[in-house]
């Protein structure tokens, strides 16, 4: 299933558990058009360091959220 997405929901999705499982399915072809991924590229690391502060977050699990969303950096962040 080809599947559209937005910015906003793709981060809250990235920063959530079950949003991240959900990313992962195997039956999901993500379409992210070029300027909804300029927008998650400013907005998801803003949006982890708010997170990590409000929730109390390890360095590690700050990491680890990083880490799932470096598929999305061309460059492999």
């Amino acid at each position: 299933m080809l599947l559209v997405v937005d910015a906003s929901v793709l981060v809250g999705d990235l920063l959530r558990a079950k949003g991240r499982q959900r990313l992962r399915d195997h039956r999901l072809e993500l379409f992210i058009p070029e300027h909804t991924l300029a927008e998650v590229h400013v907005e998801l690391p803003r949006r982890i360091g708010a997170f990590t502060a409000s929730a109390g977050l390890t360095t590690g699990e700050r990491d680890d959220l990083v880490d799932c969303s470096n598929p999305l950096w061309p460059d492999g962040r």
